[in-house]
């Protein structure tokens, strides 16, 4: 069992490429450990378990950076959220967090008028989130920016709709 674990570690393709054989190999040292939890394998098995992991990480930081590069505001939320999911003890949750804010902004500024008001409150809500979580963060004072930003488009909206209505 160890062995056919092993094999499909050693048949998982670089990080560039899809990434069911890691998955599958994955599921199968999990398998393996829980149905041996003591053999003479474990360590060897917990260290291919990691890197494993790892290149699952970084193939879902890589397509979450994809969506948010080509400027894909819908997909790019949903990435977010699911690398946030799948890996909440990343390194990168923090730049994650941040690149929410920053995608969502993007989202309302190029939105319709009719929905700027409501994306630019939820541009507030990840802030306000990410504030609390990061308060030291290196990219709060973007996130502040992209804050007072949403709050200024705000109010102007408001203020055009009152003159208009």
């Amino acid at each position: 069992l160890f062995m056919s674990a092993k094999s499909s570690f050693f048949n998982s393709p670089d990080v560039e490429l899809e990434q069911s054989s890691t998955q599958e190999a994955l599921d199968g040292m999990q398998g393996f450990l829980t149905k041996y939890p003591n053999s003479k394998y474990k360590e060897e098995c917990n260290q291919m378990i990691d890197n494993a992991r790892q290149k699952l990480e970084v193939k879902a930081y890589n397509n979450a950076m994809l969506y948010f590069k080509l400027g894909d505001y819908k997909a790019s939320l949903i990435t977010f959220d699911n690398f946030r999911n799948d890996f909440p003890e990343s390194k990168r949750i923090e730049e994650i967090s941040f690149l929410k804010i920053k995608n969502h902004y993007n989202y309302a500024k190029n939105s319709i008028e009719s929905k700027k008001i409501d994306r630019y409150s939820k541009t507030i809500e990840f802030y306000q989130e990410f504030l609390d979580k990061y308060p030291q963060s290196k990219y709060l004072k973007e996130a502040e920016g992209l804050y007072d930003s949403s709050v200024k488009e705000i109010k102007y909206i408001n203020k055009i709709n009152n003159k208009n209505g």
